[in-house]
Formats: C-alpha cells, structure tokens, sequence
C-alpha cells in the first residue's frame, strides 16, 4: 500500500476540514472505520475508508444524541 493511500490523525483531520480533537470523537464512534495498522506515530487508515464513512455519515446530527427513555 503506498504511503499515500493511508491516513493519521492529522491527515482524517485535514481530509475532513475539521479538528484533531474531533476525529479522535469520530474515532471513538462505534461506525468510524478500523485502523490498518499503527506506526510510530500512531495508528493509521485506508483514505478510501475515512472517505467513504464520511459520505455515509456526515454531517452528524447538532447537539448530543438524544437517551432512550426508560420506562420504570
């Protein structure tokens, strides 16, 4: 795989036009794609895997998701 076709952090964060600190709450989502691997700096992601997630998922919804009601 060439080194092109792979993402960290920073490069999903540029990719997305958004901050750092946002795509590590993107990652911590359950849907966010697996890591292929990790290197020195952390781990890494296919680009066409962010790319696609992010058609698929974005924008998210504003505010916070909302809790079920419990009925008890």
């Amino acid at each position: 795989m060439a080194p092109e076709e792979v993402a960290g952090l920073a490069e999903i964060a540029q990719m997305l036009g958004v901050t750092r600190r946002t795509v590590q709450r993107y990652i911590d989502r359950p849907d966010f794609p697996e890591p292929i691997g990790r290197l020195a700096r952390g781990r890494v992601w296919r680009r066409t895997d962010i790319t696609e997630w992010a058609r698929q998922t974005l924008p998210l919804s504003e505010g916070r998701p909302r809790k079920e009601e419990s009925h008890g």
